[in-house]
């Protein structure tokens, strides 16, 4: 497996965590101390929304219309800071799905990858809702005050991964 330097990260937050899900803030680590995060505006056909996700990210629906960006916006802005390169998420069966949605939606195409993010042999788990995924996280955290609101999972990504970081 290959190993990564300083890698870059991306987390999704989602109007739920079923089916119907559909991406509302993405948010990355990139460089050390350079961090972007944007909530994204739901496209009209995107009505789920699940109270429980709600209580996770703390992300309450009415504001996505007022300070969301349109999906071209976000993508347009996802492509120019991760052109050519792999980010990596530690919620790749939900987080890569919300992405290709998001681009799908905006009518663009992806000009960057994503993959899951295993350290050693124990990948961090990938189907936990994100209260247990973070609560089961190491207590040595790398974390940013400078977060929004459902930001901070991205930038909370224990420090043996961030110096071990292999790709699945």
């Amino acid at each position: 497996m290959a190993q990564v330097a300083h890698p870059f990260i991306i987390d999704v937050e989602a109007s739920g965590f079923g089916p119907h899900g559909y991406p509302i803030e993405v948010g990355l680590a990139l460089e050390p101390g350079k961090r972007f995060s944007t909530l994204v505006r739901p496209q009209p056909q995107w009505t789920y929304w699940d109270e429980q996700a709600e209580s996770c990210h703390k992300i309450p629906r009415s504001i996505l219309d007022v300070e969301g960006k349109p999906l071209t916006s976000v993508a347009d802005t996802l492509n120019t800071l991760l052109a050519g390169k792999t980010v990596y998420t530690d919620g790749w069966v939900v987080d890569k799905p919300w992405v290709v949605q998001l681009f799908e939606a905006a009518r663009t195409g992806m000009n960057f990858s994503i993959s899951a993010m295993q350290s050693g042999s124990s990948a961090i788990t990938t189907s936990t809702p994100c209260w247990r995924r973070k609560s089961s996280f190491p207590p040595k955290v790398v974390f940013s005050p400078t977060t929004t609101r459902g930001m901070p999972n991205c930038t909370m990504v224990p420090l043996h991964i961030m110096q071990g970081l292999s790709v699945v």
